[in-house]
């Protein structure tokens, strides 16, 4: 799994996992098997990308600024690379 860039949802500052196939399959193979335990409590419900979050705590007016500083620090160390053995 490689996480290189940086998105945002609406107050989420988040690293993009590529490829997204694996995630999604796992997560499927997880809601199989556990289905009374919805991703994101269905929330979102099946249309949310996989993503790791990186900050999630600003309100709307400090937001903007607080995720880009943060982007700005955490960008020189991306690529980050990592296998997943376990859930």
């Amino acid at each position: 799994m490689t996480f290189a860039e940086f998105d945002r949802y609406p107050g989420v500052l988040y690293l993009d996992p590529r490829p997204h196939d694996p995630v999604k399959a796992l997560t499927v193979d997880l809601t199989q098997r556990w289905p009374e335990l919805v991703p994101y409590r269905g929330l979102f419900g099946a249309g949310l990308d996989p993503h790791l979050t990186v900050a999630n705590g600003e309100g709307p007016a400090t937001q903007d600024a607080a995720y880009d500083a943060l982007q700005a620090e955490l960008a020189p160390l991306l690529p980050l690379r990592c296998h997943v053995h376990a859930v």
